[in-house]
């Protein structure tokens, strides 16, 4: 999979989250996250999409595309229980990653906003 040369970077309680997508090493605060390249897929995939939820076909479709013969469910929930322990995350009470029961999974980490474009704005005045 590749992904652009750009950092994503989010503020989470305080603590900044950064992934260099070139080299495929991400950081939470000055603790390095200890991610495989699976974990670091599913990670992007999610920050990407902050506040949407994104569905378990569409993560599977991204993490294993060529699988047609296995198990993609478990491996899915096996990874996101992987991903939260390495952000150290939980599930129960979750301040990064939120379930979408049988539906899918969010990145509900803070978020800054982006810049609202032109028409945007026009928009809203009105």
């Amino acid at each position: 999979m590749l992904w652009s040369r750009i950092q994503a970077k989010s503020e989470i309680s305080g603590r900044r989250l950064t992934m260099d997508r070139r080299e495929r090493t991400g950081a939470l605060g000055e603790r390095r996250l200890e991610l495989s390249p699976l974990l670091f897929d599913l990670l992007a995939v999610l920050v990407d999409r902050p506040g949407r939820l994104v569905t378990r076909a569409e993560l599977k479709r991204v993490l294993w595309p060529y699988a047609e013969r296995i198990d993609t469910g478990r491996r899915l929930n096996t990874a996101v229980r992987a991903l939260r322990v390495a952000l150290g995350d939980d599930g129960a009470t979750p301040r990064l990653v939120l379930t979408g029961r049988g539906r899918g999974y969010r990145w509900i980490g803070e978020q800054r906003r982006p810049l609202r474009r032109d028409h945007e704005i026009a928009e809203a005045a009105r």
